[in-house]
């Protein structure tokens, strides 16, 4: 970490060191920049659709490496929760960084593999739930539910006799 905040100070590797105020949106979801943020100090919400999804305050956490590297529009919102300061490296930088600092293209990929596969425990729990509903809904169209006044109550008729 200390080596990544002394080349900060290095402006042909580094574009920027930034300060964020709470509350400040530093990218939001959709946006076609493709910086690469690192956390330096302070902790930031990441937020999808209007919904959070993780917050952030380790110092050194990557943030917008999926945009960097795929070139695909941000996939979420990234709001400071306090003061923050981040490094901000822009594409064009980023090889030049990874000369210097090897290493960080394997902490990157780290991160990318963690959010993979925290993605496919959430999609085989979506999938579980699906196929349980599948299974109830099969089953309660094999069985009628109760009298024929009772399931007209259900489906809110009312029958007149």
């Amino acid at each position: 970490m200390a080596n990544l905040e002394k080349m900060a100070l290095n402006k042909e590797i580094l574009a920027l060191q930034s300060s964020y105020d709470e509350g400040e949106v530093i990218f939001s979801e959709n946006d076609l920049s493709r910086d690469l943020y690192v956390l330096l100090k302070g902790r930031v919400d990441v937020v999808q659709r209007g919904v959070s999804l993780a917050v952030l305050d380790k110092p050194g956490s990557f943030l917008g490496e999926m945009a960097l590297l795929s070139g695909q529009p941000r996939s979420a919102t990234l709001i400071a929760r306090e003061k923050v300061v981040m490094l901000k490296v822009s594409p064009e930088n980023i090889s030049l960084l990874l000369r210097h600092m090897p290493d960080l293209m394997m902490k990157i990929a780290k991160n990318l593999a963690g959010t993979v596969s925290n993605l496919n425990k959430e999609l085989l729990k979506a999938r579980e739930a699906m196929s349980l509903v599948d299974l109830i809904q099969a089953e309660l169209e094999r069985k009628p539910q109760g009298t024929i006044e009772e399931q007209a109550l259900n489906r809110r008729v009312e029958i007149k006799f």
